[in-house]
């Protein structure tokens, strides 16, 4: 019985520290997630909506807080002005949040264009 208990409590250290530390390194890495995440997965979306932009419209983005959740929107300039306001939206899929990227022209209030940026449809089939 003695041994049960020992091989428990051991046990029970490992898990506490191993969750630790991936807790930790979690934290301490998801900054740089990210950002790798805005650059090379929402990035493509965002620099195809404003192929004309003088700006990196990543680089020149701000969020603004609506309740609970946080907005990002993405601005683009074209010939020295304002000209563009993308913003992150969202909808459902079949398998799960399909990630889009609105991009409305400011001047005249119509849309420029709708990229995709992140799903979980299935590949060939659902992602069409």
């Amino acid at each position: 019985m003695r041994e049960l208990i020992n091989m428990v409590v051991v046990l029970t250290g490992i898990s506490l520290a191993s969750g630790g530390l991936l807790a930790s390194l979690r934290e301490s890495t998801q900054e740089r997630i990210d950002q790798q995440v805005l650059e090379f997965v929402k990035g493509p979306s965002v620099r195809a909506v404003f192929k004309d932009a003088a700006n990196d419209p990543i680089a020149t983005r701000f969020q603004l807080k609506d309740g609970e959740a946080v907005r990002t929107f993405f601005v683009g300039e074209i010939e020295g002005s304002l000209r563009g306001v993308a913003l992150e939206a969202t909808g459902k899929g079949y398998k799960g949040e399909i990630g889009l990227v609105v991009a409305i022209d400011t001047q005249t209030g119509n849309v420029l264009a709708i990229e995709v940026t992140t799903h979980s449809e299935t590949p060939g089939l659902g992602a069409k």
